[in-house]
């Protein structure tokens, strides 16, 4: 169950723009990305809100020891990864890419549950 919510997770963070032929990062040019605060993300409007940096601003708050927003790039930088994956393998941006997207966060970075 751990393994399926962050897949999901990781999907809706940073899934790309596909539906209108754009292969921007569906965060691009979001106010949620300059959120500091999470009182900031509860004030916005719901397509404002990005929600890997929510997520991350919400860490910092469970540990004074988590800096969270400073692997926002890290995330961007997973999700150009997958996206360069997934057009080298032609698969599209739907259920067909889940099992890419598993094999990358989990077999090779080794992310554990």
């Amino acid at each position: 169950m751990k393994k399926f919510l962050l897949t999901i997770f990781c999907v809706l963070a940073i899934w790309p723009n596909t539906s209108k032929g754009d292969e921007r990062l569906c965060n691009y040019d979001k106010r949620g990305l300059y959120a500091t605060t999470v009182d900031e993300i509860l004030q916005m409007r719901e397509g404002d809100i990005d929600l890997g940096t929510a997520a991350l601003i919400i860490s910092e708050n469970w540990s004074q020891n988590v800096y969270g927003r400073r692997y926002r790039t890290e995330l961007d930088d997973m999700a150009q990864e997958i996206l360069r994956r997934m057009r080298a393998k032609r698969i599209p941006a739907n259920y067909n890419a889940i099992n890419l997207i598993n094999d990358y966060l989990f077999k090779e970075l080794k992310f554990n549950l």
